[in-house]
């Protein structure tokens, strides 16, 4: 009973004061960590006396947030060795789908030149556009002469929310060729989704988090995800990533 109340103090002031609203995250959290922090003791590695070494020895439980995202990462929390893209499988499923539309737009928009913006996400440019592996001469020639280094070796770039947008909105035509086309509602779903997206730190907000208002078309963004997990939450929606990214 002591240990276990002065776990759920530990938890307090380590995570959940900073970011828990409410006493049922506050709670989630600590059942999600309990079982790993007296992992020692039922290891008979430590006992539960003094209670100092017992947290010294699961320190790194309480200097990882992310464990107050839920879902997503939860398998975080269960094996320590996960690689990043067993950290989001699944989120092709979990994610609504104005939320991975984004999330693709995102990848895109952090991974894309924008000069090449007409090339890839134009109308008048999609007889041109990359279907699996091909390319238009116009992308593969000057792709040549300026660099041999792929674009997703380089790193994320930072992005206007505006420029997302618009390429949010040249691939959701694409998506809605494969599906039963749907209707934005106003703003109103796209800042949910957006909103959705940050907190669950898929896409990160540049500069001071608190600085200047996070849906200003010119707030600066970067996309937190890899490849491999745009690309199979791209084709969750029906879009080939492929087919909008420059070489």
């Amino acid at each position: 009973q002591e240990t276990w109340s002065r776990f759920t103090s530990a938890v307090y002031d380590s995570l959940s004061k900073h970011s828990g609203r409410d006493i049922i995250s506050f709670r989630t959290v600590c059942l999600r960590l309990w079982p790993r922090f007296i992992k020692p003791i039922l290891d008979n590695q430590l006992s539960s006396t003094p209670f100092s070494r017992l947290l010294v020895a699961n320190r790194s439980l309480f200097q990882n947030d992310s464990v107050l995202i839920p879902g997503i990462v939860s398998e975080l929390t269960q094996k320590p060795g996960n690689d990043t893209k067993t950290k989001y499988q699944g989120i092709a499923t979990q994610l609504p789908y104005y939320s991975r539309l984004l999330l693709v737009s995102a990848y895109l928009a952090s991974f894309n030149p924008p000069r090449l913006d007409i090339v890839h996400f134009m109308k008048s440019a999609s007889s041109k556009r990359r279907k699996k592996g091909g390319g238009t001469a116009l992308s593969r020639a000057s792709a040549s002469k300026r660099r041999s280094i792929s674009r997703k070796l380089l790193g994320p770039q930072a992005f206007v929310l505006e420029r997302m947008l618009a390429i949010f909105h040249c691939i959701k035509d694409d998506a809605d060729a494969h599906r039963k086309a749907t209707v934005i509602h106003g703003s109103a779903d796209i800042q949910m989704a957006i909103a959705t997206l940050a907190s669950l730190r898929l896409l990160v907000k540049m500069g001071a988090q608190n600085a200047g208002d996070a849906m200003d078309g010119a707030c600066r963004y970067r996309v937190a995800v890899g490849w491999e997990v745009v690309r199979g939450v791209a084709r969750s929606v029906g879009v080939e990533a492929e087919d909008y990214l420059a070489d």
